[in-house]
């Protein structure tokens, strides 16, 4: 490994340590950055909203994962929102994942 790659690494591991999030992935417990976005703010006048979901940016390491998350599958935060995977991408060291956050069913 580089020393540029094992300075990130490092950097991850760092930053994962202090803001990381536990979340389940396939009954295994991963720690990820989570990034959630909310959706926009409609009350300018004439804003127009074309997606109005709650969605996340999800990383990983990979080395914290057995087998590759891949679009359709979902993690678990503590508070029961699942976040639902649309779309990854895989950098050498971590998976950054798009999803959809669906709310618990009550």
């Amino acid at each position: 490994m580089s020393s540029a790659s094992q300075a990130r690494l490092d950097g991850l591991k760092l930053l994962l340590s202090t803001s990381g999030e536990s979340l389940t992935f396939l009954k295994a417990t991963v720690t990820a950055l989570v990034t959630r976005i909310a959706p926009p703010d409609l009350t300018s006048p004439g804003a127009v909203a074309f997606e109005e979901r709650q969605m996340s940016d999800i990383l990983i390491l990979s080395s914290a994962v057995t087998s590759a998350p891949t679009a359709g599958e979902s993690l678990e935060d503590a508070t029961g929102y699942y976040h639902r995977i649309q779309s990854v991408t895989f950098d050498g060291l971590a998976y950054r994942m798009h999803c959809e956050v669906q709310q618990p069913t009550s």
